[in-house]
This record gives structure tokens, C-alpha cells and sequence, in this order.
């Protein structure tokens, strides 16, 4: 059934509050819809990729739970080795095969954003498609908020704030940035660290282009950890560290352009990407470089990221969650709010699948 408005000398402007607080419960499904397409292909590539692969999970304080290999301990080391079989007689010496489980626990974190409307701008309005109008800009720009807030935790780390998102420095990190990662220690469990290499360390004194240190950085991850979890699907570094590896090619030499959309096997996101050792690197706006020493030499670091590893779960039915308008009379305000909802959390379960370059040369 329509909603109609009163029609009064100034136009159509709603006159009571219950037809007004219907009106904006049957339009805002459809504003917060059009705000969140609208809104979604505006955030960095990496976090577009990380949305479009979302799980979803039910809401709870643990709301991930899966069990992960601690590996043996020294008194069992000598009980994982296999043992040949004596064909001749088919006899075998039974061995106790010890295998550490523990438990990787994540708890999801939540952003909102609140707007509203105020009872007079219900009734001075002169047509109902304002009011409309008023409420879509406020969501819209809600929303956008909404999204800033979330890629800027996860393309960060969340330090010792754990209300925040668990970020990309420190899901793949060695405890730099969270000794305690999904409530295991990775200084207890060497395993639970990402492999984390230097650029001068690599160089060893050569001054090599920047792009052959990086190949030897792949090159590295292949033989101490690659033959295990594969190479990871891509790399993201800040923009400035970006230009500095592209102008480490020469006018001779040769390097791909790759395109980030193909491979999370989406239409709509074309970025550029230079393609080494089989692993395209992508700039993206939310990460950044930094200073070291006076007068300040600029680095930067490249996350090598494997998707098979890498996830963002959502906690339903929170995962994106708008309430309907309520007045605020008992607060002292003549208005109408309402609450947008965005709940998860990133995570991986296997962080040597991922590794860091740290200290890249990056332009000032």
C-alpha cells in the first residue's frame, strides 16, 4: 500500500511522525543499496578483492575457530620420520605419530556510522523527493565514511586496539606488529610468523636494480617456503615505491603490465601492475612509505599475498547491518536516526603463505 503525504498549502510535506517514519523505512532499503554499489568500487583494489571473496560466518565472540598444526616437539621429533617396510617378511614397528593441534580463535570487530533526519525537515519539505534527496546525500556520504574506516584498518595494523580490524601488517607480520596473532604466540610458535625479508640484506652491497633485489626476494620465498604453499598471487606496495621499481628498468629492458582484475576474476577494476618473477606488484593508495635518519632516506615494503591464505569473514546477520529510523524525543532532539552496521574480521590461516620485503628503496 502507498504511503501518501499530506497535502497542505506549503506542498507535500509529511505533517505526522508515524507517516513520516514509515516513508523513511520503505525508501532507505533502496538509498542504502544504491550507497553501497556506489560506494564499494571507490576502495583500494586489494580491499575490493578481499570483499568480493567474503565469507560469512554466525555472530559470536569467537566467530572463527579452526585448528592449525603446532608441529612436533623435540622428545617426538624422532617419531614423525616414516619407515620402510620389510616386503620380505611384511613386518612394521608401529610408531606413536605425534601431531600438535592447536586452535586459531578470531573475535569480529565492528564499525558504524549513524545519520538522520530532522522533524521539520519532514514538514517544510515541498515534495516528498526531497526528503528523499536529504536522506540518500547523508547515507551516501555515511557510508563512504564507513568504507574509509575499514580499508584504512585493513590496509594498516590495528597496534594494541583490539576493537579495530586486524590489518595487512599484521596478518602478515612476525609478531613485529601482533606477538599474539588469533590468540596463538608467535614467539612461541616460530610457524605462525610470515617470513619476512630486507632489501639490503638481499642486495648484499651490489646496488642491483630494484627489480632484481625483488626477484631475489621471490626467488628466496620459493626455496624456503614456495615448495610447501605455492608462490603467492600478487604483490602490493604504497604508489611511491611502485614508481621508484618501474624507473628501475631500463630503456632496454622489458617489463609486463598486468591487470589485478583478472586475477580475483572481477570486470571492474583495472590496475596496473609490473610483472616479476612471475608475481605482478600493485600500488595501492592506502599504504604508504616511510622516513629513516636524518636527512630522511624513504622506504617502503611490498606484501606478497597468497588468496588461497588469505580471508575476510563477516559476522552474520551483522556483516551489513542498517536499523530502522528511531525518534531521538527522549534524547531532546525533533529528529529521526538510524545505524549502519559493518562487521568481520581479516585474518589467515597459514602466514607463511605470505611474506614482506621490508626497506625498499621509495621516492621522497
Amino acid at each position: 500500500m502507498p504511503i501518501y503525504p499530506y497535502a497542505t498549502d506549503i506542498g507535500g510535506g509529511f505533517r505526522d511522525t508515524a507517516t513520516l517514519t514509515r516513508w523513511l523505512n520503505v525508501t532507505r532499503r533502496n538509498i542504502l543499496l544504491y550507497a553501497l554499489v556506489q560506494n564499494l568500487p571507490k576502495v583500494s583494489a586489494f580491499v575490493k578483492i578481499l570483499l568480493d571473496k567474503a565469507d560469512s560466518q554466525p555472530f559470536q565472540h569467537d566467530f572463527v575457530i579452526f585448528p592449525v598444526y603446532g608441529g612436533p616437539d623435540s622428545t617426538n621429533q624422532a617419531n614423525m620420520a616414516p619407515r620402510y617396510l620389510d616386503f620380505t617378511t611384511g613386518a612394521f614397528t608401529e610408531q606413536n605419530y605425534y601431531v600438535d593441534v592447536l586452535y586459531a580463535r578470531f573475535t569480529p570487530s565492528g564499525l558504524y556510522q549513524t545519520f538522520g533526519v530532522t522533524l521539520f525537515e519532514g514538514a517544510y519539505m515541498e515534495s516528498p523527493n526531497n526528503i528523499i534527496d536529504t536522506v540518500q546525500l547523508r547515507i551516501e556520504e555515511a557510508v563512504r565514511q564507513l568504507f574509509l574506516g575499514l580499508q584504512t584498518d585493513l590496509m594498516g595494523t590495528r597496534g594494541t586496539n583490539d576493537q579495530k580490524f586486524y590489518g595487512i601488517k599484521d596478518v602478515i607480520d612476525n609478531g613485529t606488529n601482533q606477538a599474539v596473532f588469533g590468540g596463538i604466540d608467535r614467539a612461541t610458535y616460530a610457524w605462525w610468523n610470515s617470513p619476512v625479508y630486507t632489501y639490503s640484506d638481499l642486495d648484499g652491497g651490489e646496488n642491483k636494480p630494484i627489480y632484481q633485489v625483488i626477484h631475489r626476494a621471490i626467488n628466496k620465498y620459493w626455496g624456503d617456503h614456495g615448495n610447501i604453499y605455492g608462490l603467492p598471487a600478487f604483490g602490493i606496495t604504497d604508489p611511491k615505491t611502485f614508481t621508484k621499481i618501474a624507473e628501475s628498468f631500463t630503456a632496454l629492458e622489458r617489463y609486463v603490465v598486468g591487470d589485478m582484475k583478472t586475477i580475483a576474476d572481477v570486470r571492474s577494476y583495472a590496475v596496473r601492475g609490473i610483472d616479476i618473477g612471475g608475481i605482478s606488484i600493485f600500488p595501492d593508495p592506502y599504504l604508504t612509505n616511510y622516513a629513516v635518519g636524518t636527512p630522511p632516506v624513504y622506504y617502503g615494503d611490498i606484501y606478497f599475498v597468497n588468496l588461497d591464505n588469505l580471508h575476510f569473514t563477516g559476522a552474520n546477520p551483522f556483516e551489513y547491518f542498517v536499523t530502522e529510523w528511531w525518534p531521538n524525543y527522549t534524547k531532546g532532539y525533533l529528529s529521526f536516526s538510524s545505524l549502519c552496521l559493518l562487521t568481520g574480521q581479516l585474518y589467515t590461516d597459514r602466514p607463511r603463505a605470505h611474506f614482506i620485503l621490508k626497506n625498499v628503496p621509495s621516492m621522497a
